[in-house]
C-alpha cells in the first residue's frame, strides 16, 4: 500500500505548517528547520507506534496504576499518544492519557496550548485530548479523558 506513506507525509506536512506558521511572520522560512521538525515528528511517531505499550506499562508500574480497576463500575484504560505543542514554538512528544476504555480509544493525540496573559504575570499550559493528529481538519476534544503522564524523548 503505497498510499499510506503519502497520506502520512501529507498529514505531517500540514502539522509542520501549523506548528511553524506563528514563526513565519517573524522570521524568514527556514527549510532546514522544517525538515528537522519533520524528522522529529516521524521519529516520535515511530517510537510511540513501536514502544507505546511498553512505555505505558512502565508508567503504570511507576504509578502503581492497574488498568481495569476503578472506584466505580467503569474500567480505566491508559495509552500513550503524541502531544502536539503550540504557543511558544512547536514541539512534539508523548503523553499517557487515561479514562474509560471507550473514550481513551478515541484519543489520537493531545494538543498542548501555552500562553502568557496579563503581560507575563500569568502563564497557562492547557492539555486537550483530541481525536486526530491532523489539526488542520479542526479539533474535536475527547471528553472524559485526562493526561496522567508526560513523556519526553531526548532527540
Amino acid at each position: 500500500m503505497r498510499r499510506q506513506p503519502i497520506l502520512v507525509g501529507a498529514i505531517v506536512f500540514i502539522i509542520i505548517l501549523n506548528l511553524i506558521s506563528p514563526m513565519v511572520g517573524s522570521a524568514p522560512f527556514n527549510l532546514e528547520s522544517a525538515l528537522k521538525m519533520a524528522l522529529k515528528i516521524f521519529g516520535t511517531k515511530y517510537v510511540i507506534d513501536q514502544f507505546g505499550p511498553q512505555i505505558n506499562d512502565l508508567i503504570n508500574g511507576i504509578t502503581r496504576n492497574q488498568e481495569g480497576l476503578s472506584d466505580e463500575n467503569t474500567s480505566i484504560k491508559t495509552k500513550i499518544v503524541p502531544i502536539l505543542s503550540a504557543g511558544t514554538g512547536g514541539y512534539i512528544g508523548a503523553v499517557q492519557v487515561c479514562g474509560s476504555e471507550e473514550q481513551v480509544e478515541k484519543v489520537k493525540a493531545v494538543l498542548q496550548l501555552e500562553g502568557a496573559f496579563l503581560g507575563e504575570a500569568l502563564r497557562a499550559t492547557v492539555l486537550v485530548p483530541i481525536d486526530r493528529i491532523n489539526v488542520a481538519d479542526g479539533i474535536k476534544r475527547v471528553s472524559g479523558v485526562g493526561v496522567s503522564a508526560i513523556v519526553d524523548f531526548q532527540l
